[in-house]
């Protein structure tokens, strides 16, 4: 794998460059899945990006396989198992594309849009969700004190790409989504400080608010099973609330300059949580990247796949 030296601050820059740190999370199944014919990979992996590369491995960290390189700027990945397919969206490009597991044919799904980051599927209806983002304003020009600067949009699209439908518009910065699909629910992060993380049907009707002052809200996540929702904020904490976002925690908390925590991925018939952290070298400099899992409830976490290079996007294959 390529490795690069990636600072806090560099971070900071790109998330502000890109409108939001993007750092996506997918809608996970929770489910262990078989081995399709298109790929031969096995049950039980985990994917992640590096803003130009996708990456797989088993989901104890080993057998690391570099599956797709030379990609612009890859936030939000979604896996497909029954359909084979892994999708990304791409803000550099505009675009969301997906490839078989194995990186192999690399296809556009939706093209022209402005900065797509979150990416979420719900593989049964046939349909691919994400956030993007769309800047109203070039520099040095002058707007209506009450427009604001960009807007972000909640999209979907059938699996092919067709229909793409506008569900819900955001003043500020969407940035992950993922699904509760038994209930009928979309859930997504707004960057734009204070931040805050917001349900809605999935056809974006019945809009609610599910927490306040989250801080950058970097990722989110659902157990339906158990009727909780995941984020991650701030870069050092992740945190869980009910459904309505009743009962309030932490479950995941680096502490503030001790590590950035990024990225939920649950794994909930295995009791698992999948982060991604950023924690300091010997210098004390933010610089080493790591892919971590825990305990639903943020006990036992380990490191599963060191130094994997800045992670800008993570999915789980169960």
């Amino acid at each position: 794998m390529k490795h690069s030296n990636f600072s806090l601050k560099k971070l900071i820059m790109i998330a502000v460059l890109v409108t939001v740190t993007a750092m996506q999370i997918v809608s996970p199944s929770g489910v262990m899945a078989n081995v399709y014919s298109n790929n031969t990979q096995p049950a039980g992996t985990i994917y992640w990006s590096t803003v130009s590369e996708i990456f797989r491995a088993n989901s104890d960290g080993s057998n690391t396989t570099t599956l797709i390189e030379g990609l612009s700027s890859v936030w939000g990945i979604a896996t497909d198992l029954d359909g084979g397919k892994i999708y990304w969206a791409d803000s550099g490009t505009g675009k969301i594309q997906r490839a078989n597991l194995d990186g192999s044919q690399v296809e556009d799904v939706v093209v022209g849009l402005a900065k797509p980051f979150g990416l979420a599927l719900d593989v049964e209806a046939g349909k691919v969700y994400w956030t993007n983002s769309t800047f109203l304003a070039r520099r040095g020009v002058a707007l209506n004190r009450n427009e604001p600067r960009k807007v972000g949009k909640i999209q979907r699209a059938n699996l092919d790409g067709t229909e793409v439908e506008d569900l819900a518009t955001e003043r500020g910065q969407p940035s992950a989504i993922a699904l509760d699909t038994q209930a009928g629910r979309m859930y997504w992060a707004e960057f734009t400080a204070p931040g805050k993380v917001i349900s809605a049907n999935l056809d974006g009707t019945e809009r609610k608010t599910v927490a306040n002052r989250v801080g950058w809200a970097l990722g989110v996540a659902v157990d339906s099973e158990n009727g909780k929702v995941y984020w991650a904020s701030n870069f050092t904490r992740i945190e869980r609330s009910n459904l309505d976002g009743t009962e309030r925690e932490f479950v995941i908390d680096k502490g503030s300059g001790t590590g950035l925590a990024a990225l939920v991925n649950l794994d909930v018939a295995g009791n698992k949580i999948y982060f991604a952290h950023l924690g300091p070298d010997s210098n004390n400099d933010l610089t080493v990247w790591s892919i971590q899992k825990a305990n639903l409830d943020g006990s036992q976490s380990r490191t599963i796949v060191p130094n994997p290079g800045p992670v800008s996007g993570m999915a789980l294959g169960l």
